[in-house]
């Protein structure tokens, strides 16, 4: 069970963003994968997860399909990691200057972020 969430931009100049751009903007560890799910820190591929090394839990995977940027936050997680899923599309959107994202095939203002939280804890949490 997963969240995806796409953030589209919509301008007629689109900004072009690569994972590197992002990991410098949201400021978190990151790294990807090997065949066993284990960690490498410190790499960046198409598919990267990205982490608060302070707060662990299953990470989020961060990827580009052209200029849209795709997340996706594994469940179950902690409280912690859901609220750094917000905070990092938040400053995604920011970034690309976007009100809106697609979250599970829906359209949302980040203005629904304080009810998407709650939503998710109630939801998902066993804590």
């Amino acid at each position: 069970m997963s969240v995806s969430v796409r953030i589209k931009q919509k301008s007629l100049f689109k900004k072009k963003l690569n994972i590197e751009d992002i990991i410098k903007l949201i400021n978190l560890s990151y790294g990807v994968c090997d065949e066993n799910y284990r960690l490498i820190p410190d790499k960046i591929a198409n598919h990267t997860l990205i982490y608060d090394k302070n707060k662990l839990a299953r990470g989020i995977d961060i990827s580009l399909d052209k200029t849209d940027v795709v997340l996706l936050l594994s469940l179950p997680t902690s409280s912690s990691e859901i609220r750094t899923f917000y905070e990092v599309i938040n400053k995604i959107c920011s970034e690309l200057k976007v009100k809106t994202y697609i979250r599970e095939e829906e359209q949302v203002s980040l203005k629904d972020k304080k009810n998407l939280l709650n939503m998710m804890k109630k939801e998902v949490l066993k804590d």
